[in-house]
């Protein structure tokens, strides 16, 4: 495992966080 590949896996991780917050904030306001 190279430090570039983890932090990939860490802005990957940090992604879907993100979008799943914004996807359930859209599911609330509707």
């Amino acid at each position: 495992m190279t430090g570039n590949c983890s932090q990939q896996q860490r802005m990957l991780a940090r992604a879907v966080k993100r979008a799943r917050f914004v996807a359930l904030l859209s599911f609330v306001q509707i």
